[in-house]
């Protein structure tokens, strides 16, 4: 579709308000009231407000030549602080608020809202708030009812006010109460120690929690066990913390210090021991840590497992034996009769002999015995009484034998 052209739009417009023109004159004329802009009379006609008028027409409505600010203050809480603003140029002018109640953006107190109720338009006005001790400014928010291309320009806690005929501009300064602190949190290089001597290195983080910026300053931890609580540097100098915001958490620092196992921590059975963070006039809740004591354990040095093994009694390897029977031997007896000498008559003598020849001789009257090599100590014997019993009659035969002789020579 074709647009008109720019020529076209505003013959249209002046047209339509050549119109409005006359219905307004005819209505002022026939009730004789004059229109000079007030409140209720510019919100009577509100709806008849066109901002392209005050360019084309002479209607002298109010609004055609003045806008409107409203300043509103918004603390956290409901606090009888003032906090005061600088306002400019005229008919600005400095002034302050306090907002007893809190949330004055939803339901404002009357003594934290201040208007600038139609002031001239075609102007930029600048609105700052001072800063508060104890106070953080949280930025400022602005809207515009009948806005007519003006703008505003928002730098830290001001806002410059490009006001437009017709526009009411309203800016909510935001504000919080400061809420400083931090955690520390502290962490040993070991659970457990067995000898005196041995070192603990502890680390240390010290982080922003409040809302506000810490710093810059020189951080510092004081831990009751590491140079006698004296506080010791954490991080470089003049060291800034920043807070947390919806997006990241708040900005941390850290150091490291150790500590050594002394014989009375051995008898103790525990290192205790608490650490505060520092920094200017804040400090950070203790923490505690605790390290417990483990006797050494004794390590031996690998052994080798033999099998078992088992030991015999020596043995002695006898060579066979043989065993004999008792043999007795008797020993070869010889009786010898002594020759006996018979003197007789006759002229001659004859000598008779006896004799008992032993084993062995070939001549005469022999007795043997012959005994076994083996055999029971009864045989033995039995042998031993046959041999005497034999020699015993070959004398008794010998001896009667030669009676008889000698019987015989006589």
């Amino acid at each position: 579709m074709t647009q008109p052209s720019t020529s076209t739009r505003k013959g249209s417009r002046a047209f339509t308000m050549r119109r409005k023109a006359v219905a307004a004159a005819l209505f002022l004329g026939a009730t004789g009231i004059m229109f000079v802009g007030s409140p209720a009379s510019a919100e009577s006609s509100e709806e008849e407000f066109n901002k392209d008028q005050c360019a084309e027409m002479s209607l002298k409505d109010m609004r055609c030549e003045h806008g409107s600010i409203t300043i509103i203050k918004d603390a956290s809480e409901g606090s009888e602080v003032e906090f005061h603003f600088d306002a400019y140029p005229g008919p600005l002018n400095d002034f302050h608020l306090e907002d007893e109640i809190g949330n004055s953006s939803t339901d404002p107190d009357k003594d934290a809202v201040r208007e600038f109720w139609k002031i001239p338009a075609n102007r930029t006005y600048t609105i700052s708030e001072r800063s508060r001790t104890g106070w953080i400014q949280r930025g400022v928010k602005c809207s515009v009812k009948d806005a007519n291309e003006g703008t505003q320009t928002i730098t830290g806690s001001s806002v410059k006010i490009d006001l437009q005929p017709g526009e009411d501009v309203t800016c909510i300064f935001r504000n919080e109460k400061e809420a400083p602190s931090m955690v520390l949190t502290k962490a040993s290089s070991t659970a457990t120690y067995s000898v005196a001597g041995q070192v603990i290195t502890y680390s240390y983080v010290i982080t922003n929690t409040g809302n506000t910026v810490l710093g810059p300053d020189q951080f510092t931890i004081s831990d009751n066990k590491i140079a006698a609580g004296v506080p010791f540097n954490c991080g470089p100098a003049n060291t800034t913390l920043g807070p947390p915001n919806l997006v990241t958490p708040g900005e941390s620092v850290s150091c490291t210090n150790t500590y050594a196992v002394t014989a009375a921590d051995i008898t103790a059975l525990s290192v205790v021991n608490t650490a505060t963070a520092f920094v200017g006039a804040y400090k950070s809740p203790p923490v505690i840590a605790t390290v417990n004591f483990v006797a050494p354990t004794t390590t031996l040095a690998p052994t080798t497992t033999l099998a078992p093994t088992t030991t015999l009694a020596p043995t002695t390897t006898l060579a066979p034996t043989t065993t004999l029977a008792p043999t007795t031997t008797a020993a070869a007896t010889t009786t010898t009769v002594a020759a006996v000498a018979v003197t007789t008559a006759a002229p001659t003598t004859t000598i008779l002999e006896a004799q008992l020849v032993t084993p062995g001789t070939t001549s005469g009257f022999e007795a043997q015995t012959v005994l076994p090599s083996t055999g029971g100590s009864f045989g033995g014997m039995f042998y031993v009484v046959m041999l005497l019993l034999l020699a015993g009659a070959a004398a008794v035969t010998a001896a009667t034998v030669q009676h008889k002789r000698n019987s015989l020579n006589n």
